[in-house]
């Protein structure tokens, strides 16, 4: 059988793991290397900068991520001077999250880098490509979503 005839009969889910295997190896390496941050921190920054101020169930929801984790980014962020914490009055364990002057610089620096990369993996899509790659993304997403929720009942 062909290269090609195998890569054809891949499934879906093979073709989502595989690419999103790559794209965080990748971006792991060169972010870390580069900027001393890793991916789930900066998925957490970038939430962060976009939506304001957050809880880390907010987060947790935002960026699909285990609660232990985001936890652990957000304690790491916070003793690196990125992020801070306000604790609500009725309740001190529950903290709204927001990016420091020091995290708010590493998004305005973090951000064309982001815009870039992601720029050249498109390089090759139409406007109407990543639309619609986008929209069966997201689909995707939700379903999967859905299908955890369930199987987790």
């Amino acid at each position: 059988m062909s290269a090609a005839r195998k890569s054809r009969q891949r499934s879906i889910n093979y073709w989502v793991h595989a690419l999103a295997s790559s794209l965080f190896k990748g971006a792991q390496h060169y972010y870390g290397k580069r900027f001393g941050v890793s991916i789930p921190e900066m998925r957490i920054l970038s939430n962060l900068a976009s939506d304001g101020s957050l809880t880390a169930t907010q987060l947790v929801d935002l960026t699909a991520m285990d609660k232990g984790l985001v936890s652990r980014i957000l304690a790491s962020l916070h003793t690196r001077g990125l992020v801070g914490a306000i604790a609500e009055s009725a309740d001190p364990r529950r903290r709204t999250w927001s990016l420091s002057r020091r995290g708010e610089q590493m998004v305005e620096t973090l951000r064309p880098v982001w815009k870039r990369r992601e720029g050249v993996l498109q390089v090759d899509l139409s406007d109407a490509e990543r639309a619609q790659l986008v929209d069966t993304l997201e689909r995707l997403f939700h379903a999967s979503e859905g299908l955890r929720r369930k199987e987790a009942k």
